[in-house]
């Protein structure tokens, strides 16, 4: 998939530390958001997934989070991460006790 965009690249701390979801970017009404790169450390093991929430949220990545482990990426416009439906946020959903901390780069699309 490649990506052509008319914005700026968009930064976001990932602060995850609620068990279950937590929004990393809130939706934009008609754009997706499109992640290009990631760094996610992890503080318990346990299940982490990356999810648009659209009801039944849409499972985008999964990770299972060794304690005190790390999962990157560094994509870029070719190679995105994730992609969101259009109009959803971007969440991270963690098993109980695991907090998911990091950054990442992204744009908002059409």
């Amino acid at each position: 998939m490649s990506i052509a965009f008319n914005g700026d690249l968009k930064f976001a701390q990932v602060n995850a530390t609620a068990d279950g979801v937590n929004t990393v970017v809130a939706a934009v009404a008609s754009k997706r958001i499109c992640v290009i790169g990631y760094c996610f450390t992890f503080t318990a093991a346990g299940l982490v997934v990356v999810q648009d929430n659209t009801g039944t949220p849409v499972v985008l990545g999964r990770f299972t989070a060794p304690v005190n482990g790390q999962v990157d990426y560094a994509g870029g416009l070719g190679a995105p991460a994730f992609v969101t439906s259009v109009g959803k946020s971007l969440d991270i959903s963690n098993a109980a006790g695991v907090d998911t901390l990091g950054h990442l780069c992204y744009l908002e699309i059409d």
